[in-house]
């Protein structure tokens, strides 16, 4: 019998950036019970996957003391290592000191070497256990070639420039996973709740399913729920990114951290604090920043021949140098200096700061994207193919006309009415709807069945009743001839015609869905935009024309939904498909991303969907491309930095002109350099 896996969570030391990462991931991995590992450098969290039935904690512990990154039991732990860089400096200011007042170099330097290699060291040995060379490899090898060089001032600047520029370093990729997790703390952390017959504040974590919670104008949300009494405005931007006030009102759904404008509000709770849609948004950004982009495995590929091949670099540069007649130190100090300038840190963090900064931007602006591949794909989107119904129109179709073509208006509406009653389609919600409002009275039809793009069919006092399109009565065998004439003069007027039938036509149904009223100002903003609709064709031209769309492909069922985008991908290349997240699954599965708008509401659609537009408003989507090339252009940037500065600094490494302590300002301020230039992407609007 198979142990059910359990994830678990680490903070660790000297997570500095990805490649420590990477070290860490490939010494944890296949221990006893470790199913799979993964270490966060922006973080600094080490998440596994174990079956407890076998998982050795304490080996676990040991391996990654080993590999040079202990396990904290606390969080406050983690600030012993900001003390490096003050200590550091400290002791190179007294060092500094001495030899001014002795006149020469001496001991007094160790201190301030230590304070550097201490922490380096067993992270260097850690990666040449795995036969590999990293920056703390190089590092250590530079610090102590320094030494054994007798230039022990030259190794406490290197050591001093190497803990302020980690510390700085591990500061800014920690503002990434710091942003996202600041989400949370928007929520509050108590709950007036109702208790025994009156209001109790009580800590939002001890809040069941299920409980009544109040609210005031002014306040925060604390918790997912729905509303049982009670009208109000709420301001929902913390999760849609939409600034525009929603009105709610009792069944309508709230979310934590969102804001009660202008009534006050009873609400009952229907997720635990831990599950609330904040939460999981800040989970799901959380997993998305830990899968590789294409371009990051691009560089992790490059990263990993190009750093033996500045090994090898540097022993020519050192045997050339003793066969050119140059002095022993003089060749070991150019070879140094070489090591130091070829790190690959800048190189291997200049697209995953990038990316993380733009999944967090994403986020909090309420676009979900699953991953650095998405994001960069985005960055690339040349054509957009969009569901009509709830997507491109507001979703809230109304039913403005019954066309009887034998028997009662009223009894062809109610018989309607009891087809759609188990659908969850906007179209059938809008005829039910109608129909309780004028106070018809109808049952479930028995035998219910969906017809995906052609619409329902069921029993009603035993016999067998269809309503939809044209196709579904075709398909019945049934003639719908006699529909032809009132169908197609509300098709003219911008209406979707159902036709309702037993053994022959029986009422045309008429349903008008208008535009978003944003929908022209987004389509607007991107590049080839198509419409896929299962509806007539002249309803889907009349919406088409109104937001100002030329390519309209009408009366589709979801397998030419699919093709169509499949022929969009091998015409322009990446494409997107925006929809629902469930009814047009072939097309967004076709599509290179596939967007589900309105997902806030929907689980479904934010655990599937390549992206998930919280919100419903249509803009947006060219807002998220727009961020999406701003992180393409910011990635192609870091890379020309650490590119740049290897081109500028190797030459004068070799020829003589670049010592120690300037090779690791270069590779350090490239680092910083490529993070700082990422962070910008958080403050993109």
């Amino acid at each position: 019998m198979n142990t059910a896996l359990e994830d678990r969570e680490w903070q660790v030391a000297g997570l500095d950036c990805p490649v420590c990462a990477a070290g860490l991931e490939r010494a944890c991995e296949g221990l006893p019970g470790v199913a799979q590992v993964k270490a966060d450098a922006a973080s600094g969290r080490l998440r596994v996957s174990v079956d407890p039935a076998t998982f050795d904690f304490q080996v676990f512990a040991a391996a990654a003391r080993r590999a040079g990154h202990p396990i904290r039991h606390t969080e406050r732990s983690g600030r012993r290592e900001l003390l490096y860089p003050l200590l550091c400096g400290l002791a190179l200011a007294a060092g500094i000191a001495a030899e001014a007042a002795l006149g020469r170099q001496g001991w007094w330097y160790a201190p301030a070497t230590a304070c550097g290699v201490v922490p380096l060291l067993p992270r260097a040995f850690a990666a040449l256990r795995r036969a590999a060379v990293d920056m703390n490899v190089l590092m250590a090898t530079a610090m102590l070639g320094a030494l054994g060089l007798g230039d022990q001032r030259e190794a406490a600047v290197l050591a001093f420039l190497f803990a302020l520029a980690q510390a700085l370093e591990r500061h800014s990729l920690g503002t990434t996973g710091r942003a996202v997790q600041s989400l949370l703390e928007l929520a509050p952390r108590t709950a007036r709740v109702e208790r025994d017959g009156e209001a109790r504040e009580v800590p939002v974590e001890d809040v069941a399913v299920g409980e009544r919670v109040r609210l005031r104008p002014g306040d925060l949300v604390p918790l997912d729920g729905t509303i049982v009494e009670g009208r109000s405005d709420l301001d929902e931007a913390v999760v849609t990114g939409e600034s525009t006030p929603l009105a709610k009102s009792p069944g309508d759904q709230v979310y934590a951290a969102t804001l009660v404008l202008d009534g006050a509000l009873t609400v009952e709770v229907t997720r635990r604090a831990e599950d609330s849609t904040l939460a999981r948004v800040v989970r799901l950004v959380e997993q998305a920043e830990r899968e590789p982009s294409p371009t990051a495995r691009l560089v992790d590929r490059f990263a990993a021949w190009y750093t033996p091949l500045v090994v090898g670099l540097a022993a020519l540069t050192i045997g050339a140098g003793l066969a050119l007649g140059w002095p022993v130190s003089e060749a070991v100090y150019r070879g140094l200096v070489l090591l130091v300038i070829g790190c690959p840190c800048a190189l291997v963090i200049a697209t995953p700061v990038a990316v993380y900064s733009g999944l967090t931007a994403a986020a909090r602006r309420g676009a979900l994207v699953r991953g650095g591949e998405p994001l960069e794909a985005l960055a690339q989107l040349r054509a957009v193919a969009f569901d009509k119904t709830g997507t491109l129109t507001a979703g809230r179709p109304r039913l403005v006309e019954v066309v009887a073509l034998e028997g009662a208006r009223d009894a062809a509406l109610a018989l309607a009415a009891a087809l759609e009653a188990e659908s969850s389609h906007p179209l059938a919600r809008a005829v039910v709807a109608t129909a309780a409002a004028e106070g018809l009275a109808f049952e479930a039809a028995a035998a219910h069945r969906a017809h995906p793009g052609l619409g329902v069919s069921g029993e009603v006092a035993g016999q067998t009743y269809h309503l939809g399109s044209r196709r579904l009565l075709e398909s019945a065998g049934i003639d719908p001839a006699a529909a032809d004439e009132a169908a197609s003069r509300l098709e003219e007027q911008g209406c979707g015609a159902m036709i309702l039938s037993g053994e022959h036509p029986l009422a045309v149904l008429a349903l008008r869905d208008a535009p978003r009223p944003e929908a022209a100002e987004a389509v607007a903003a991107l590049a080839e935009v198509a419409m896929l609709t299962g509806d007539h064709r002249a309803t889907a031209e009349a919406v088409g024309h109104e937001i100002g769309l030329a390519a309209v492909h009408a009366e589709l069922l979801p397998e030419d939904k699919q093709a169509l985008v499949r022929e969009l991908t091998a015409r322009h290349g990446v494409t997107a498909m925006v929809g629902d997240g469930i009814n047009d699954a072939p097309a967004l599965a076709a599509a290179t991303v596939g967007i589900a708008l309105g997902a806030v509401g929907s689980d479904i659609a934010v655990e599937t969907a390549d992206v998930a537009l919280l919100g419903d408003d249509l803009r947006a989507l060219p807002r998220l491309i727009r961020l999406a090339r701003r992180v393409r252009r910011t990635i192609a940037a870091n890379l020309a930095i650490a590119i740049v500065i290897r081109l500028v600094l190797v030459p004068l490494a070799i020829a003589g002109h670049a010592g120690l302590a300037l090779a690791i300002l270069g590779d350090m301020g490239g680092s910083l350099l490529v993070t700082g230039n990422s962070l910008r992407i958080l403050r993109e609007r």
